[in-house]
């Protein structure tokens, strides 16, 4: 009676027990959630992406008015033999407006930064894709690991078992010597699978560690119906055509080199002509109170206001072929993003 109680008692325990460690087991999902907050390679993505949305901020900048401030301060005096005749403060400030008013270089760079913040969207998307892959193959690497030295462990204990039959066989004289040594080769050739699995075991734990950073939790392993349904669609020619449309990989070559020939027309256009709307306003004050130590300065104290307005035009003639030269190096670092775009798309 009482040790049917206690079997009774182990069971619940069992179920109990096996209740707790579901519940504390991890399942995918929290482990793709632990890495996107730890996970330092999906972190510089993260960082990246953030970097690339400031090019269509910087493009855009080159197209609105830019306003600068300036002052100074200065304290003079004036001498004469060592004698000092005159001492006063003077002030300057400053400020410039500038509205581009034709600037085709800028409308290229304006165009390149758009281009280039689609391209880091497209490519943080497909660093996405990416973490999701790299942490669902280290999650189920761990979870074969961990299946692959159970069957290890069973192997050695079913051939430690024949090894130990095979002794006693011998023993009583119905198994010759080679049999036990054939058994015995099996069974440390078994242990060393077992000690290899271990390895494989703490490896891919350690690589699963790394993208969590942290101790591995305990992994809740797949149910036994886990449902496996076949691609939809079958057809391979429609996977190519859907991985030519939606692959953020491809999508991002593709706008580096929209980017790469917006910086060569840039560079095309640095010989065209700048032109600007200007504005500048400058204030001055002078305390000084005689002119050569002598005369009296009739403008003592007074602040003077100068205003100017301007539309300016610069043109580049010659810069030692500085210019030419970076129109070269853009278009053949457009010629090089085409082909590594052609590059990414054929492997589809």
């Amino acid at each position: 009676m009482i040790k049917t109680k206690l079997q009774k008692l182990l069971v619940i325990f069992s179920i109990v027990g096996l209740s707790i460690s579901q519940t504390w087991a991890e399942d995918l999902k929290d482990i793709y959630e632990l890495a996107l907050i730890n996970d330092p390679t999906f972190k510089a993505a993260e960082a990246s992406f953030r970097a690339g949305k400031e090019y269509k901020v910087q493009g855009r900048a080159g197209l609105l008015p830019s306003l600068s401030i300036s002052g100074s301060t200065g304290w003079n005096e004036y001498r004469l033999e060592e004698t000092l005749l005159d001492e006063y403060n003077s002030n300057n400030y400053s400020g410039s407006l500038q509205q581009p008013l034709f600037r085709l270089d800028r409308w290229f760079q304006f165009r390149q930064g758009k281009a280039l913040t689609q391209s880091a969207t497209a490519e943080f998307a497909y660093q996405q894709q990416e973490t999701m892959i790299r942490v669902a193959t280290s999650y189920f690497n761990v979870l074969y690991a961990m299946d692959s030295l159970s069957a290890a462990k069973a192997e050695v204990e079913a051939i430690g078992r024949q090894r130990d039959q095979a002794k006693k066989r011998f023993d009583v004289g119905l198994a010759s010597i080679t049999e036990v040594q054939d058994t015995q080769a099996a069974y440390d050739l078994s242990v060393v699978g077992r000690i290899t699995r271990e390895a494989q075991l703490d490896s891919s734990r350690e690589a699963l560690s790394a993208i969590i950073g942290g101790k591995l939790p305990l992994l809740s392993p797949l149910i036994d119906d886990y449902p496996t349904p076949p691609p939809d669609p079958i057809d391979r020619e429609q996977w190519v055509k859907i991985g030519l449309a939606n692959n953020f990989q491809l999508k991002a070559a593709h706008l580096n080199t929209t980017a790469a020939k917006s910086s060569a027309r840039a560079s095309g256009s640095a010989h065209l002509p700048k032109i600007d709307i200007v504005g500048r306003v400058t204030k001055s004050t002078s305390r000084q109170g005689k002119f050569g130590g002598f005369i009296q300065n009739p403008l003592y104290g007074l602040e003077s206001d100068n205003r100017q307005y301007a539309i300016q035009v610069s043109m580049p003639i010659f810069s030692g072929g500085a210019v030419s030269s970076a129109r070269r190096q853009a278009y053949a670092q457009y010629d090089r993003s085409k082909e590594q775009t052609l590059f990414t798309e054929r492997p589809m």
